[in-house]
């Protein structure tokens, strides 16, 4: 043997344990698409399969079903390519597939014959990619479940909302009729009613306005939701929104024995709907009266802040809790106190006065806001609204 022929056979050698000794999966496939060759130490490492399960066999027995026609392709590609990669999926002895990145490259062997090696490394990212899948498709169906119960909650709430409206509009006809009759016989039938009598009809008044103010506000929440309460801006006097809305209270001011104090400059004027924010202020300064002691101060303060104008409603009252400021501006959110301490307290209402106060303040581009030192030490609410753009006032 001459040196040269020695010297192949010594580097063919070197080369096979290379080979067989490496990480990577390398196999050489026939122009049959017939597996010719594995190394050993990644087939066992990789795939758990021995070598009878894989030389002899065909690459469609290794190669994933969705991957045999790209393997397949580029090795019956001519002329001999110098490499081309792919991705491909190969069978684990247990049936999954392992994900690799394949570089491949045809030859020609000693005999003129056509082959190929495939060295193949693992793409770790890969490795639970079934399963991957399979999370990435449940989450999807767990998604879909869901946008169809958010779809079949708003059908509910819009059915719920339309119920409201159409049985608070049915309500309001023979509700007006009550109040009418009761006012009737309270200015013409005053003299023949015994006491008892008169104070029955009274209470059987103040009953049925206080039914129309809950029937109003269920009105109003309908119109909010159903975006279809609509204002009609113009540019009004705040200070006299004010005062009229202090009128208004009056009487309930005197019952209760309140001391209220304005400090409000003259000629601001803001660009408003008059009758809703005169239903902001007018809830905001109720809410106070209702929730101060006999003898109890409120003050309603105006101050001009840039391009706004913010209006302070404080009260020497019962004050709010933490919980209790996360809860007072939602749908519903009547707070209820009871117990030693809390006897002067006025309890009724709905629980929507300043949800809806909430809503037509930012239906005027404002903010509103409460604040609270804790319980017996007041509450101060702020409402922060846009001045017109062409106040010039000081």
């Amino acid at each position: 043997m001459s040196n040269l022929q020695e010297s192949k056979k010594a580097s063919s050698i070197k080369y096979k344990l290379i080979v067989e000794k490496a990480s990577d999966l390398v196999l050489i496939i026939d122009e049959k698409l017939i597996i010719d060759y594995i190394n050993k130490a990644a087939h066992l490492k990789l795939l758990d399969l021995s070598e009878d399960e894989i030389i002899g066999h065909k690459m469609e027995d290794l190669v994933h079903p969705k991957d045999y026609e790209k393997v397949s392709g580029i090795l019956k590609k001519d002329p001999i390519l110098e490499e081309e990669t792919t991705e491909t999926r190969l069978r684990h002895k247990n049936g999954h597939y392992i994900w690799f990145e394949s570089k491949i490259r045809t030859f020609l062997d000693e005999n003129k014959h056509k082959k190929a090696v495939m060295i193949s490394r693992e793409i770790t990212e890969h490795k639970n990619v079934e399963k991957f899948i399979s999370e990435i498709t449940e989450r999807r169906r767990t998604e879909d479940l869901m946008k169809k119960e958010i779809e079949k909650i708003k059908e509910f709430d819009k059915i719920r909302n339309e119920l409201i409206s159409g049985i608070s509009h049915e309500l309001k006809t023979p509700l007006m009729s009550i109040c009418g009759a009761c006012e009737l016989i309270l200015q013409v039938y005053k003299e023949q009613l015994g006491k008892d009598a008169f104070e029955l009809i009274k209470m059987m008044k103040r009953g049925a306005q206080r039914l129309g103010t809950l029937i109003d506000k269920l009105l109003d929440v309908s119109r909010i939701q159903f975006e279809k309460l609509e204002l009609d801006k113009k540019t009004e006097d705040l200070g006299k929104i004010i005062s009229d809305c202090i009128e208004e209270v009056s009487y309930f001011l005197k019952e209760r024995q309140l001391y209220i104090t304005q400090v409000i400059p003259s000629n601001i004027n803001i660009f408003v709907d008059k009758i809703r924010i005169e239903q902001v202020i007018t809830n905001l300064l109720l809410n106070a009266i209702k929730n101060t002691p006999p003898r109890g101060k409120i003050q309603i303060t105006v101050k001009k802040i840039d391009t706004n104008v913010e209006i302070i409603v404080q009260d020497s009252g019962i004050g709010l809790t933490e919980e209790e400021m996360k809860k007072i501006f939602t749908k519903f959110g009547k707070i209820e106190r009871s117990g030693a301490g809390f006897e002067y307290l006025d309890i009724q209402g709905s629980g929507l006065g300043l949800f809806i106060t909430k809503q037509l303040v930012e239906m005027h581009d404002g903010t509103i806001s409460a604040h609270s030192d804790g319980r017996n030490r007041g509450a101060t609410f702020k409402v922060l609204l846009p001045l017109e753009v062409n106040d010039h006032s000081v």
